[in-house]
């Protein structure tokens, strides 16, 4: 299970190369270092950092990607990319079995989908993956994006996720908290990523769906993807 795009801290080291030194980044001592907290787009010629604006603040009910921090006696500390801790406590993991532990169940640095159940006044986060949509990731990928812009990826009543699904034959789950799962066929997957990466700079604009549309048939075209014929019943293959 890959992470694309990953989170980046101020000061944290980016590049030995000064030459790729790129937006919101600063070099010291021959090394580039992240100016901003934001997610790190690196290519062989550049390292910039596009900054987070607006962390995610969670709502009772929203769907959310996290990423195991901390393993305890009664549950996981969760990552889900907001100021606020998140906890998934075992009794909300329906995977948990009386005779496990929890390291045996979700260990540091697994990423799984979950719901806030609940937020306290201090604005703890509790979690569970009592639900159908919630499961840990062991598969796929997950895309990184800013939260302000995961409702122009949903698109109005879920169209831009339908299209994506329809169009790649892919499974995608996007979490309010601006992580995107994906799975299915690898080279879908990668259309599906920069679809997701192109909606999210160009989430003011108008037009987008048909745009994007566009986008994928043409990728699609590119990568030699065909309509896939009626498969020959085996009996027939076999000659009988």
């Amino acid at each position: 299970m890959e992470v694309s795009r990953k989170i980046v801290l101020p000061g944290d080291l980016l590049s030995n190369n000064p030459k790729t030194a790129g937006p919101n980044t600063y070099v010291e001592g021959n090394k580039v270092y992240a100016r901003v907290l934001g997610l790190l787009d690196k290519t062989e010629t550049m390292v910039k950092v596009i900054p987070l604006k607006g962390r995610y603040i969670p709502s009772v009910g929203d769907t959310v990607i996290g990423i195991v921090k901390e393993v305890t006696a009664n549950g996981w500390i969760v990552d889900i990319l907001s100021p606020y801790i998140a906890f998934l406590p075992i009794l909300e993991n329906p995977n948990m079995k009386p005779n496990k532990k929890p390291n045996e169940i979700l260990e540091i640095g697994d990423s799984i989908i979950a719901k806030v159940m609940n937020i306290d006044p201090k604005m703890r986060v509790t979690l569970t993956m009592k639900d159908k949509l919630c499961r840990p990731i062991r598969i796929g990928r997950i895309v990184v994006i800013n939260p302000t812009r995961v409702p122009r990826v949903i698109g109005k009543k879920g169209s831009m996720i339908k299209l994506l699904k329809s169009e790649l034959d892919i499974q995608i789950v996007v979490g309010q908290n601006g992580l995107i799962w994906i799975s299915g066929d690898r080279r879908k997957v990668s259309i599906a990523e920069e679809a997701i990466y192109i909606i999210e700079q160009e989430a003011h604009t108008e037009g987008l769906t048909d745009r994007i549309a566009e986008f994928i048939k043409r990728r699609k075209d590119e990568m030699g993807f065909k309509e896939i014929p009626p498969e020959i019943p085996e009996e027939r293959l076999k000659g009988e």
